[in-house]
């Protein structure tokens, strides 16, 4: 069984930026792009034929230890018609 693999270990993950300063009060866009290893997602859809959900959450963390870290949850599901 799959369950609990890493996407640390089995996705890339590529930012649009290195980083980012947000003023206050106002709002900033960043791109994230999760790429998932083909063989990760074969071996999943083996299992699960009407598709399977990916999650985890992205990470903000400030240069000032004394700051906030934010964190954004992501969800992505993933079936036949996704991974053509």
């Amino acid at each position: 069984m799959l369950s609990g693999k890493s996407l640390l270990d089995n996705a890339t993950v590529k930012f649009s930026r290195d980083s980012v300063t947000v003023q206050p009060k106002s709002s900033e866009k960043i791109t994230v792009s999760i790429a998932l290893d083909k063989s990760f997602v074969q071996e999943y859809m083996k299992l699960a034929e009407n598709g399977f959900f990916v999650d985890g959450f992205i990470m903000l963390t400030p240069n000032d230890e004394n700051d906030d870290t934010l964190s954004m949850p992501f969800l992505r599901k993933l079936d036949r018609r996704s991974v053509v």
